[in-house]
Parts: structure tokens; sequence; C-alpha cells
């Protein structure tokens, strides 16, 4: 599997079109609190103020624009949060 998610936000290029993968890389924006399941893995996500709160593999981390965080395995980079929406890069 290389990408599949469930909850509010989606790789299906005709439902989603705001996220860019490859084998083991994945750029997305997501908003709210979904759940994302991305190379392999699944992560929580919830995109509060300026920040971002990302759990996985009983991590649970809360990142701020230009950091970034192993979770659950992959590296979890939070590139901007910007009226409620956040810009996510998910390697592994």
């Amino acid at each position: 599997m290389l990408l599949a998610v469930a909850g509010s936000a989606g790789c299906d290029p005709q439902a989603q079109d705001s996220w860019r993968c490859t084998e083991n890389r994945c750029e997305m924006t997501v908003s709210g609190s979904p759940t994302l399941e991305v190379l392999d893995v699944r992560l929580k996500a919830k995109v509060t103020r300026g920040r971002v709160r990302v759990s996985g593999g009983g991590v649970d981390v809360t990142l701020n624009p230009g950091e970034a965080a192993m979770v659950e395995g992959v590296r979890v980079e939070v590139r901007s949060v910007e009226n409620g929406s956040a810009t996510l890069v998910v390697t592994d």
C-alpha cells in the first residue's frame, strides 16, 4: 500500500488534489483533525492555531512550522500552518 486515507482527507487524485505522493514521500494539505494512512502507517493530525499535533505508534508531538519529528517510523515535517490548514511532508 502506498497511500490510503480514512477520515476527512484523501489522496484519490480525483477527490483530493492537495496531495502529491511518490513511493517514499507525500506532501499534503490538511485541516481539522484527520486520521491519515500514509506510507503504510496511520497518523492522527490535529491542526490548531499555528501548529499541528501529530500522533501515532505511541508518539504524540506538537510541531510548529519548520519543525519535524519521527512518528510511527516516518518523518513528519510541518511546512506551514495558515488559516486553519497545514502543509505536511511525510517521508520514510
